[in-house]
């Protein structure tokens, strides 16, 4: 099984600030929308006291040691979140000077190690003081998050070249704004249509200004695309499914791409459905350098007349992740040929993993289940690629075990291990699986690199060695 990608092809991890810096307001830093989140309600047990006191991984205390590990992997980007109130504390008022300094630093050691940046400027965790003053429902905030990105750009931009404005807005609105599972915790069509509204300008704002900086190579954003099934060949069920569509993997790439508000928020916002003027259209449909897909399972929809759009999701129906999600790598495949014929746009893989119940056995992690998970999602890009779609790279989520949102750190998706008491860090098998990967696509001569002094291939060729039989591998 060939599993060679192009030269030029990028392999890395992802991360996200909030979920894994750790000393949220120890270098003047200012609160965000999960801290309270975190602070009001129980996240992951009672007993989480570790994700009360918002310490997680102290990435911001260990980045030289994470850093060092993500050059042991010997991946070619790391993808990390900036934190709006680390750098801005009030989120719209005087810079903290050390904030900036941390992420100054990171580029800078990152670079030293040949790892290529990419920077992701939301990442869900608005400060805390926007939210009071109305949030992403503010009329002003597209200007709080232009003041924002400017500064980071600012300081950055000569040095990063990759940029995505939003990650996964569909998530942080719906979720966080009409369902109330996730921070802001509120639920209000009224107050996610004018937050939808805002979102949207936000982006072309910011990525028109970005577009000043010479340095900055490539622009996008970050969407999670899920396949949506029909649950049955019932007309309803597969109305249902092209709502749901509709909803989850176009409600902002549209716009985005191109400048089209799609029908369906009729249905999501409706009578607060927010009005557009010609100008602010226009402003929409700026130009993406790529779109970035998140991608960790499909759904199967039905029709529910007391839902939500009168869409309900059925459980999976093959093995599942410790989310309770479908593994379908398929669906990959298919959310990437989707969107290339959809947007015409190039694409990055920018999240894609997988959440199981690793457990440390005389010093190791043997994440077979991770390991199967991630291999059998990278054909799928390899499969892209050869069907002629302009993949230019693959993000892991996550570098570390981390925080999961609502999940507190109940759920670890990372290549390497945390233990959340100590802070140390172990690479897990599928760690390994991936560093091999990355050093077989780098060496044309796979003999030489298995003479290559730290390197081993083995688990790879027996993993490989397991396809070809047919057996299910990594169990």
């Amino acid at each position: 099984m060939n599993i060679r990608f192009p030269e030029n092809f990028i392999f890395g991890a992802a991360t996200s600030a909030f979920q894994i810096e750790g000393n949220v307001h120890d270098d003047g830093s200012g609160k965000s929308i999960w801290s309270s989140f975190i602070q009001n309600s129980t996240v992951g047990s009672q007993e989480d006291e570790y994700a009360k006191s918002e310490t997680f991984c102290l990435h911001s205390s260990y980045w030289k040691r994470d850093v060092s590990l993500l050059s042991e992997l010997k991946l070619d980007s790391y993808r990390f979140s900036v934190s709006w109130g680390r750098v801005i504390p009030s989120g719209n008022g005087n810079v903290n000077q050390k904030g900036l300094q941390f992420y100054d630093q990171l580029v800078d050691n990152l670079l030293e190690h040949g790892i290529t940046p990419m920077l992701t400027l939301y990442h869900w965790d608005l400060p805390l003081e926007l939210q009071k003053n109305g949030g992403w429902a503010n009329p002003n905030s597209p200007d709080w998050f232009l003041l924002y990105s400017k500064t980071v750009a600012d300081l950055l931009a000569d040095r990063v070249p990759l940029w995505i404005t939003f990650n996964e807005p569909w998530i942080f609105m719906h979720l966080g704004m009409i369902q109330g599972e996730h921070a802001p915790g509120i639920k209000s069509p009224e107050y996610a249509a004018a937050a939808y509204k805002n979102i949207l300008l936000s982006h072309s704002r910011t990525a028109d200004l970005l577009r000043s900086y010479n340095q900055i190579r490539e622009i996008g954003i970050a969407s999670n695309l899920s396949p949506c099934i029909p649950a049955s060949p019932s007309p309803a069920d597969v109305a249902a499914s092209k709502r749901m569509d509709a909803y989850h993997n176009r409600f902002f790439l549209d716009p985005w791409v191109n400048g089209s508000i799609p029908e369906i928020t009729d249905q999501v916002f409706g009578k607060h459905n927010p009005e557009w003027s010609d100008s602010e259209l226009n402003e929409l449909g700026s130009e993406l350098d790529f779109i970035g897909i998140n991608y960790y399972t499909s759904k199967r929809i039905a029709h529910h007349d007391h839902d939500f759009l009168n869409v309900t999701e059925h459980p999976p129906q093959t093995e599942t992740t410790d989310m309770g999600w479908e593994i379908n790598p398929d669906g990959l495949l298919e959310a990437l040929i989707w969107a290339y014929e959809q947007y015409n746009t190039p694409l990055y893989v920018t999240e894609n993993g997988a959440a199981f119940n690793d457990v440390i056995q005389n010093g190791k992690i043997e994440d077979y289940s991770r390991v199967r998970y991630l291999h059998d999602h990278i054909l799928q890009c390899k499969k892209a690629i050869e069907q002629n779609i302009p993949l230019k790279g693959y993000y892991v989520w996550s570098l570390l075990d981390n925080y999961e949102w609502n999940h507190g750190l109940t759920k670890r998706f990372g290549l390497i291990h945390v233990d959340f008491e100590t802070y140390n860090r172990t690479i897990k098998q599928s760690g390994y699986y991936y560093r091999n990967l990355i050093s077989f696509n780098r060496h044309p001569n796979t003999s030489d690199l298995k003479s290559r002094r730290g390197l081993n291939l083995d688990f790879l060729d027996n993993f490989q060695a397991a396809y070809t039989q047919g057996q299910p591998a990594g169990t």
